[in-house]
């Protein structure tokens, strides 16, 4: 592996002491001592953070074909249906639509 950065993988995959050794749970590459050492609980927190894919609202344009009480509106794109929905058939906004289901879930869980 010469000239590989190492810092550029996950250390779960390489250390220094070889590729074949797994290590187990979050860690983190440590770019002085070149060692691989146990994530923080802030770096967990962040990570955590991150994963909240909440987006601007949206519907799609065939929402008026559906009896009214089956419209919705997305704001997560981590919604199966959602992510269904083709870029250019998405219309900007709610539509004075309900928030689907699967959002207000994804929303509370914080996903």
């Amino acid at each position: 592996m010469r000239g590989c950065r190492l810092d550029l993988y996950p250390a779960a995959i390489w250390s220094r002491r070889g590729n074949d050794e797994v290590l187990p749970g979050p860690y983190a590459w440590n770019r002085s001592s070149g060692q691989a050492a146990p994530a923080s609980e802030d770096g967990e927190r962040r990570q955590k953070e991150q994963v909240m894919t909440k987006v601007a609202e949206f519907y799609s344009v065939n929402e008026q074909k559906k009896p009214p009480a089956n419209r919705v509106h997305h704001n997560n794109n981590a919604c199966p249906p959602g992510r269904d929905i083709p870029t250019n058939e998405r219309r900007p906004g709610n539509g004075g639509y309900r928030l689907c289901r699967d959002c207000e879930r994804l929303n509370r869980e914080g996903r």
